[in-house]
């Protein structure tokens, strides 16, 4: 005996319109209420990546998982990801344009986001007016602000919604608020962010001010489109580091600096002193689950740190030695030229591998976006540019971990439990060394 399975066939594409106008959409982010939802106003002949850049931004998503387009119960659309994965049965998203899909005021288009969480909006077709150019693509209108990226869905939301009304909240609420963007009220829209937003993913701003290795990397990559929209996510030109952000961002750094002073004798083995390593772990704020923290082997986030300062050229080892390079005791207690150092070392690695993952890891850093997606989002990134050829292993999240240590390590995202390093600091690094050494020193 055998089942039947129902096999979704793509759907029927009416005609490009022939005069393209304007339409005015309705996004409606389904399964919350009061409900989350948009106004927007597009092109008829914009493609269906350009509506999902639209859409992703007008809601305030961050772009940093999967999505997909769908009619009612017809098979989704593809998307470059599906391509690279082998899924060529369908209809490419690239290839239909919104009057395609939606051709007569009340018409229905599904957009799904996050498949982990999954998001489902709706997209409704009110109104189709003459094209106005100056006006494509804008945000109309809205209310309430979008879930945080990776808050487990419609449950969690509602769970992180609580938290914020309890008013004593408990260990695991406190973890869930620390979870939510800086300054994130779910009731607020703010409909001139928005469109900046917008704005600035669909006409981006020039690149004079990127580092060339940079741009080179981005327009190698078989989604150069989206790497750009990460990277005008970061709004590196618009916010000079603040000093406080330049010295939390550096302080680990300094403080092993202080702590090797004039040389610290190794083990034969290599290792700082136990004391030396206790010392660093409780300035750091290493938690006590790791260990007893007093073994540089055992202790990773003082052996990253370590590490990383060697292979910026800030410590050395001789003869059993560890001490500071002359640029390490130029640096040491000049938080502002120590930023400035390492921005322009990151990111580092031996080989162009090494170094596309660390370029990568900064860009992810640099537009904020969220963590738990770090290793995966790189992973793929680096398929697209190339490499992982037909036939081979993929590139794993595990791999990304292990190539980008020393740069993840100046960020302080190896060793995440720690506040000592914050995330402005974090980020505001990550986003320096996207820039032109020229540029940035203008800046700060």
């Amino acid at each position: 005996m055998s089942f039947g399975r129902r096999v979704h066939a793509p759907p029927e594409l009416a005609e490009p319109a022939s005069n393209p106008g304007d339409v005015v959409l309705r996004v409606e982010l389904l399964g919350i209420e009061p409900v989350i939802w948009r106004r927007i106003r597009v092109g008829q002949d914009a493609r269906l990546p350009d509506l999902h850049t639209i859409v992703n931004a007008a809601m305030g998503w961050l772009d940093c998982h999967l999505h997909s387009f769908r009619v009612e119960d017809n098979a989704p659309f593809l998307t470059n990801i599906d391509l690279i994965e082998g899924s060529d049965a369908g209809i490419h998203e690239g290839s239909v344009r919104v009057s395609q899909v939606l051709r007569s005021v009340g018409d229905e288009l599904m957009y799904d986001y996050d498949f982990g969480d999954g998001w489902e909006h709706r997209i409704t077709l009110e109104e189709i007016l003459p094209s106005i150019e100056s006006t494509v693509p804008h945000v109309l209108d809205g209310a309430r602000a979008c879930p945080p990226e990776d808050c487990g869905g419609i449950p969690g939301y509602g769970e992180l919604l609580r938290a914020r009304q309890a008013t004593s909240p408990d260990e695991h609420q406190r973890m869930l608020l620390d979870w939510c963007p800086p300054g994130w009220d779910p009731e607020r829209f703010d409909v001139d962010r928005h469109n900046r937003v917008v704005n600035a993913l669909m006409n981006p701003q020039p690149l004079d001010d990127v580092r060339p290795e940079l741009i080179e990397l981005i327009d190698s990559s078989a989604t150069r489109k989206e790497l750009l929209v990460t990277l005008q996510m970061t709004e590196f030109s618009q916010h000079p580091p603040t000093e406080q952000e330049m010295a939390d961002a550096v302080r680990p750094f300094q403080l092993l600096l202080d702590a090797v002073d004039d040389g610290v004798t190794l083990s034969k083995a290599g290792w700082l002193p136990p004391t030396v390593v206790k010392r660093l772990a409780t300035t750091l704020g290493v938690p006590s689950w790791i260990g007893q923290n007093n073994r540089e082997q055992h202790t990773r986030p003082v052996q990253d740190y370590r590490r990383t300062l060697t292979h910026l050229g800030l410590l050395k080892v001789r003869k059993g030695e560890l001490s500071r390079t002359q640029i390490g005791k130029k640096l040491s207690g000049d938080p502002r030229e120590l930023f400035f150092y390492i921005a322009m070392k990151l990111p580092l690695g031996r080989d162009d591998f090494d170094r596309h993952a660390g370029w990568l890891c900064l860009l992810h850093r640099a537009a904020g976006i969220p963590d738990s997606t770090y290793g995966d989002w790189v992973a793929d990134q680096l398929m697209l540019l190339g490499w992982a050829p037909p036939g081979e292993s993929p590139v794993s999240a595990f791999e990304v971990y292990e190539v980008t240590r020393d740069t993840a390590s100046a960020l302080g995202r190896d060793a995440w439990e720690l506040s000592i390093v914050s995330q402005e600091g974090s980020l505001a690094l990550a986003q320096a060394a996207l820039l032109r050494p020229d540029v940035l020193r203008y800046s700060i």
